[in-house]
């Protein structure tokens, strides 16, 4: 299977203050400088991790020793980028039950979510899980 993303975690840079951004910043660069000669990756941060998105083909190995030679960081999670159809389902159950009230929509949203065992991403408008594989 070839993974279409990876989740990276890092150390110190979590402990900083208001200028944590800064280094978060800087670490994206260099794993971009990193991963340029093995293909086309796009590099975003949210909630305290950065996510690596591979826009092209490339050797799982070679980007992994690569990353792991990244000062800064100290895991690299694989992941499975699945289209969601979970919102849809979600929505027609709101419809379907006649729920207006804010409250009882978020019950439901709320079970629904602890059914599964995925993380949400809503990275431009877009809804997908992230799926990381056992």
């Amino acid at each position: 299977m070839q993974y279409k993303a990876f989740m990276i975690k890092y150390a110190e840079i979590g402990t900083k203050g208001k200028n944590r951004y800064i280094f978060e910043d800087i670490l994206c660069k260099n794993i971009n400088r990193k991963l340029k000669p093995y293909g086309d990756f796009y590099i975003r941060k949210e909630q305290g991790r950065i996510f690596v998105e591979c826009k092209s083909d490339y050797d799982y190995e070679d980007v992994v020793n690569a990353l792991g030679k990244v000062f800064g960081i100290v895991g690299i999670c694989p992941v499975v980028v699945e289209e969601n159809t979970e919102f849809e389902n979600l929505k027609q159950k709101v419809k379907e039950k006649h729920i207006k009230e804010p409250a009882e929509c978020k019950e439901l949203l709320i079970s629904s979510i602890k059914e599964q065992d995925i993380s949400y991403d809503f990275h431009g408008g877009k809804r997908r899980a992230w799926t990381f594989p056992p």
